[in-house]
């Protein structure tokens, strides 16, 4: 097979993984809230089958094993006609993230066998805002959506340990794989072992660049309207403009005007995607980290249909990612306090989005402790940003929370503390020409909102003469 069809299959190949993972991620969720879904466990098997099948094909053998096993989990399940074990959920949970590691990997069309390569990357990456930069990248699935890099690929032992987990199995040390059991073993067709060596060996070096997926009818209409530009400039060619009529020049302009503009918003049409693409990321993230937090948070979104440009879906995924880290680490509060306050012992995170105008509003909204002001104007003093005489209203104190190495944190945690990520927030939402608010009130909760353009393509522009100038 060529070179280049090659990179079209495996660039068509990560593009349905990803959407593929949205949907374990989501269903696995939903599992754990409400275990007894049979037909969520067929969904499940499904997927996990069709990645098998997939990376069987182009001889990803390590995602082929992974999803081989998790799949086992889940058939096991359904002959047995019973839920999903809460052991069985985290284990495919575990699986989903490795296949992700895996599927980066092919993204970036890196070999993995050069250990070196990926130590030196690990030392580059290190620093004082690694942390951060980890659990806010353009993520996905592992515990903040991220995508990781070379050296924090799982090893030949972890491998082999992932895969003892997901056969329910606790035995040190690596050893030779078999199916897992169900009640009907002589029915599964078994699987070739996997050796290790082969977790580096069977990734091909492809580069995927990012793709979209576009509907037939819109690129139907496109070429229906580039058809339309060509009549148009074989009658401009053959017009006389020196004898042409007024009439006649009005006419053919017009119709230029009227196929270009709606063929400029045809193409504009195709890059937007609905936000809830930008919004299923966070679900797995959010109950991620709040089972780290001892903490038990419900994402609920809104507006998902709402739609955008996918350039600027890229760029608020690494802005939304810091919000919800805040809103979980600062915002709502743990359990047992919530209860001391009346409050139910479930945090509530809400997102939103809506149009507004030729602007999207997206709104992060928590019911957690909220942001006291007093506090932020104590730490503002004591740093010397602010003199003791100064008075400054609650508006303009909640706007200090975007200032570089401004931080009430009482230390420093692995999420935060450091003073840094709301910065970043503003910073990235000013880049693509959007702005943001904060609001909060003590014991009720915070509310910040981002206005972003609807697109980055196409900027409207009004165009003044004053006196021939």
């Amino acid at each position: 097979m060529a070179t280049g069809g090659l990179d079209a299959i495996v660039e068509e190949f990560v593009v349905e993984c990803d959407e593929l993972i949205d949907r374990l991620n989501a269903d696995l969720l939903c599992l754990e809230t409400n275990p007894d879904q049979p037909i969520v466990l067929q969904r499940l098997f499904r997927y996990f089958h069709t990645l098998k099948g997939g990376a069987a094909f182009l001889a990803f053998d390590p995602i082929v094993t992974i999803c081989h096993e998790a799949e086992g989990l889940v058939e096991n399940a359904q002959y047995a006609e019973s839920a999903l074990p809460a052991a069985s959920i985290e284990a495919c949970l575990l699986a989903v993230d490795q296949v992700q590691r895996l599927l980066q990997i092919i993204r970036q069309g890196q070999p993995l066998n050069d250990e070196s390569d990926a130590d030196e990357k690990g030392n580059q990456s290190a620093g004082p805002d690694s942390a951060d930069s980890q659990a806010s990248g353009g993520e996905r699935g592992d515990h903040s959506n991220h995508y990781p890099d070379d050296d924090e690929l799982m090893g030949d032992d972890d491998f082999e340990a992932l895969l003892d987990q997901l056969h329910g199995e606790q035995v040190p040390g690596a050893g030779k794989l078999s199916p897992p059991l169900t009640p009907d073993e002589s029915k599964r067709q078994p699987e070739p072992e996997l050796e290790p060596s082969s977790l580096e060996a069977s990734l091909p070096s492809t580069n995927v660049p990012p793709s979209i997926r576009i509907a037939t009818s819109s690129i139907d209409h496109a070429m229906h309207l580039v058809s339309e530009l060509v009549l148009i400039r074989t009658r401009l060619e053959h017009t006389h403009w020196a004898t042409a009529t007024v009439s006649h020049r009005d006419d053919l302009l017009h119709r230029l005007s009227r196929v270009t503009t709606e063929l400029q918003h045809t193409v504009s049409r195709v890059r937007m995607q609905p936000i809830g693409a930008l919004f299923g990321r966070y679900p797995r993230m959010v109950r991620d980290l709040a089972v780290g937090l001892n903490k038990d948070v419900v994402l609920i979104s809104d507006g998902e249909a709402t739609e955008l440009d996918r350039e600027l879906v890229e760029a608020l995924s690494e802005p939304m990612v810091h919000l919800l880290r805040n809103a979980i680490d600062h915002g709502i509060e743990a359990p047992d306090i919530r209860i001391a306050q009346g409050k139910s012992a479930t945090g509530t995170i809400t997102l939103s989005a809506a149009q507004v105008g030729d602007s999207i509003r997206i709104v992060v909204r928590d019911d957690g402790a909220g942001i006291d002001t007093d506090a932020i104007l104590q730490k503002a003093i004591s740093m010397g940003r602010l003199p003791e005489t100064q008075s400054r209203t609650d508006a303009q104190l909640l706007e200090m929370v975007f200032e570089p190495g401004f931080s009430t944190a009482q230390g420093l945690s692995e999420m935060s503390g450091r003073g840094v990520g709301m910065d970043v927030v503003k910073s990235s939402i000013e880049r693509i020409g959007g702005a943001i608010q904060i609001s909060s009130e003590v014991g009720k909760g915070t509310e910040i909102r981002i206005d972003a353009p609807l697109t980055l393509t196409i900027a409207s522009g009004l165009l003044v003469e004053v006196a021939g100038r």
